[in-house]
């Protein structure tokens, strides 16, 4: 530069801008700063995040916590329950089993959350001690059997319609899982041939008292007095009588709307063809 350039600067003048300190100036740069500086876009942001809070909660709410279902109630399987055998005057009680058919019902739980099933309670909508057709000596001996839901008996009639039993069952959420029960009197004939026969309703409480109607079932509770009368033969003296009463008693329980074992469909078959 020539000697005396500086005097060519005039005094007032700014400094120069340091190199690479210098300002954006490009239309994407001013644009955005007016975007951010906008108040109305500001707005927009705070709703699409709202919509985005209440979408996510949305689909937290559609699964709800226990969403307990019965998917199926079956009838058809046979189950040996302990049982304690005492003897009028007799010895010291006798330890043995008794057959019966279990109540085998499939629950699913559609929730999110673990539900726990904490009583079981059953009203017996029809009960019968049905008689002997084969002509078999009555068993002197009473028998006990560890069924979970016992039926309150007077000798051979009911004592009591309303049973409740506590229990602790958990389905899992989002899965199926099995419930077996078991259902008798609580004191039988021991080694009987006349079969007892009833038809309870089912109500599952669960998770803060909530109630699950399982629905009515209809059952023969001496497996064995079905069997013995199943194969008869039907031929004591009174045998034509015995068995049109029985069938009478059966015909007023299949009245009633039920899920019925097929030990029950099979014993009702054997008196109307022996009715015959």
């Amino acid at each position: 530069m020539p000697p005396g350039w500086q005097w060519l600067v005039p005094d007032d003048a700014p400094p120069p801008e340091p190199a690479g300190k210098g300002k954006r100036t490009g239309g994407w740069g001013r644009a955005t700063r007016a975007a951010i500086e906008n108040p109305l876009w500001t707005t927009h942001g705070a709703i699409v995040r709202i919509v985005i809070s209440g979408f996510q909660i949305y689909e937290a709410l559609k699964t709800p916590p226990v969403e307990l279902e019965v998917a199926s109630v079956t009838l058809d399987g046979r189950q040996s329950v302990g049982a304690e055998v005492t003897e009028s005057g007799g010895p010291d009680p006798v330890q043995t089993s008794v057959e019966v058919t279990p109540i085998d019902i499939t629950l699913q739980n559609k929730g999110g959350e673990p539900s726990l099933i904490t009583r079981i309670d059953a009203t017996v909508v029809y009960f019968r001690q049905l008689q002997d057709c084969t002509g078999t000596t009555p068993a002197p001996g009473r028998a006990a059997a560890d069924y979970q839901l016992k039926v309150p008996l007077h000798d051979t009639t009911l004592a009591e319609k309303s049973i409740t039993t506590e229990i602790r069952f958990e389905v899992k959420p989002d899965a199926a899982d099995r419930m077996v029960l078991t259902l008798g009197p609580d004191l039988q004939p021991a080694y009987a041939t006349a079969p007892m026969v009833m038809a309870v309703k089912l109500v599952l409480v669960h998770d803060d008292d909530q109630r699950k109607e399982i629905g009515t079932v209809s059952v023969v509770t001496t497996a064995e007095a079905a069997e013995a009368q199943i194969a008869g033969p039907l031929t004591s003296p009174e045998a034509g009588r015995c068995v049109a009463d029985n069938l009478a008693d059966l015909n007023e329980m299949f009245a009633i709307q039920a899920t019925r074992s097929s030990l029950l469909d099979r014993l009702r078959s054997t008196y109307q063809r022996a009715a015959k």
